[in-house]
């Protein structure tokens, strides 16, 4: 008996190999080349270019465990250096995204649902849908390789048990605990202001980068050879991180410059300290959980690959607007989704063209108008555009997004250009230039014209 493991029953349980699960079944792709344009630079002289072959950063719309089994029949079987995931929780919520669309002079807020969290009535299902998805990333994992389990109150007892059986109760290296601030009205218990990161790793020779938190000012004040003797001298980069994180706090305030009014975001600066705690520059990265992209960007400032996934619509267009705007290197979006039954139709202006010289020529590409495909109040329908994209040579059939147009704030208000102009080779022979718009509630309509 004392081998045998400990296990979490629930009713319906069922221990099928991840092997046996559904493929991801046809896939739809863009190329995403960012090249952001806004009202300060809507006129393009230069002329964008493609970089060869597909980018090897990933973002996938669909059902995670269908994505994680395409990857493992495509080459990622112990790919992964590092992933992070930041599941439900159990909260028995509707999480939404709110955003105020329109001008002083027609304004209103929109309410799009992100995700539905279940509550403890279906915790079986909770276990299994989460049993099933770990047992994928340890595949995925290479022997090298950690996951970071991000958790609250509800379940995070709960899941343990299912890692020590998955990983084993020696591959818990650490159980972070992530406090932060922010006032609750409730006075029927003490406020609940901390999260749980479980962190396991599939092999004893994991990546770990110390990390260091400044000292106190007490501390440099004194120095360390009082208390310790002449032998012990403070470490240049501060003192080493402990488990316990308080110097990160969650995005509070709804005019914050991070925040992007997505429901469950987390700090750029708890995903950085992960990454670089436990992956290197160079290594691939995973978040199959990924809403607002926060493991892709900090992916982008530490030089790390990425593949990403969520299910919502309005995680994905988030997401994207989040890494066209930094601008992040090129990345794809794939999705084994279906367009949205919502979608818009999308008039373009006509093209025109103009001589630069004698190799190139000036393009200039605007919308018309747009008619969201759901019922909408009546205020101007460029309000409802998040954000746009070109493709400026489209095949038919993958898009391939040049330049992508942005505002310069988060409120959709009239900022927004509907028109740009570029700098294009002249082609050989006619071309197709295909526009895709992207609208606040997380729909995609595209329209093309030839030239």
């Amino acid at each position: 008996m004392a081998n045998q493991k400990v296990k979490l029953f629930w009713e319906g349980r069922n221990d099928n190999p991840p092997t046996s699960f559904g493929s991801m079944g046809p896939v739809a792709v863009s190329r995403i080349y960012p090249h952001p344009v806004n009202p300060d630079n809507s006129l393009w002289l230069e002329e964008p270019i493609r970089p060869y072959g597909d980018p090897q950063n990933r973002m996938f719309h669909g059902d995670n465990l269908r994505v994680m089994n395409h990857l493992l029949q495509n080459g990622y079987e112990s790919q992964f250096n590092l992933i992070y995931i930041d599941p439900p929780y159990l909260s028995n919520q509707k999480y939404m995204s709110r955003i105020a669309i329109g001008d002083k002079d027609h304004s209103q807020s929109v309410e799009r649902q992100v995700f539905s969290d279940v509550g403890p009535r279906e915790l079986d299902v909770f276990l299994q849908d989460l049993f099933e998805r770990l047992e994928m990333m340890k595949i995925l994992l290479n022997e090298n390789g950690s996951l970071f389990v991000h958790l609250d109150w509800h379940v995070s007892h709960y899941v343990k048990i299912l890692l020590d059986e998955i990983f084993g109760p020696e591959a818990l290296i650490n159980e972070i605990v992530w406090c932060y601030g922010g006032g609750t009205g409730t006075k029927r218990h003490f406020h609940r202001k901390h999260d749980l990161i479980l962190w396991y790793a599939k092999g004893p020779d994991y990546t770990f980068n110390p990390q260091y938190r400044p000292y106190s000012p007490g501390t440099v004040e004194r120095g360390l050879t009082r208390v310790k003797g002449d032998r012990y001298r403070l470490h240049s980069q501060g003192a080493l991180m402990q488990d316990w994180w308080t110097d990160i706090n969650k995005i509070l305030s709804p005019t914050a410059y991070e925040n992007l009014k997505f429901p469950t975001q987390k700090p750029l600066a708890l995903l950085e300290r992960i990454i670089s705690a436990a992956s290197n520059p160079g290594d691939l990265i995973g978040d199959f959980y990924a809403g607002s992209a926060t493991t892709a960007q900090a992916c982008e400032s530490g030089g790390r690959t990425w593949i990403t996934c969520d299910n919502s619509v309005i995680a994905i267009e988030t997401a994207m607007k989040r890494l066209l705007k930094m601008p992040a290197r090129p990345f794809t979006v794939e999705s084994c989704e279906g367009q949205p039954e919502n979608a818009g139709r999308l008039i373009l202006k006509p093209l025109l063209v103009n001589e630069f010289d004698a190799a190139d020529m000036l393009l200039q590409v605007g919308i018309q108008s747009y008619q969201p495909g759901q019922e909408v109040k009546p205020i101007p329908w460029v309000h409802y555009i998040d954000f746009w994209e070109i493709d400026l040579n489209y095949d038919g059939q993958i898009f391939n997004s040049d330049l992508q147009v942005l505002r310069t704030s988060q409120r959709m208000d009239g900022d927004l250009p509907l028109q740009i102009t570029t700098r294009l080779k002249k082609p050989a022979k006619p071309i197709q230039i295909a526009v895709r718009i992207h609208d606040v509630f997380g729909a995609t309509a595209v329209a093309t014209a030839q030239f």
